[in-house]
């Protein structure tokens, strides 16, 4: 069983990802992470079109809670505020993962 304490983690361990993955690459202080949730399809598009991704296969029951704990934690870090819209999309029972990118770095 999944319990709170256990979908924290792994949006901890996830945030770590994303930061360190920032900073190897030499983010500038205006660029941040877009996330969202994807298909198997999806994440291999969202690779192909973009130069930097950070993702992870996550199970269907914990997908919509930890997307939502990211996402609250990446707005609150840049100062923005999560608006319903973005965190009541329905999710699609195939979405498996979390991707996370940067819409400025496209791949040429």
């Amino acid at each position: 069983m999944i319990n709170n304490s256990t979908i924290n983690t792994q949006a901890k361990i996830y945030l770590f990802d994303l930061d360190n993955s920032a900073r190897e690459h030499g983010f500038k202080q205006n660029e941040d992470w877009k996330l969202t949730k994807a298909t198997i399809e999806e994440k291999a598009e969202i690779e192909k079109k973009y130069l930097l991704t950070v993702s992870t296969k996550v199970l269907p029951d914990v997908l919509p809670e930890l997307f939502n704990i990211i996402q609250a934690r990446l707005n609150t870090s840049k100062g923005n505020s999560t608006t319903a819209a973005e965190t009541n999309n329905p999710f699609d029972k195939d979405q498996t993962y979390l991707v996370a990118f940067n819409p400025d770095r496209l791949k040429h």
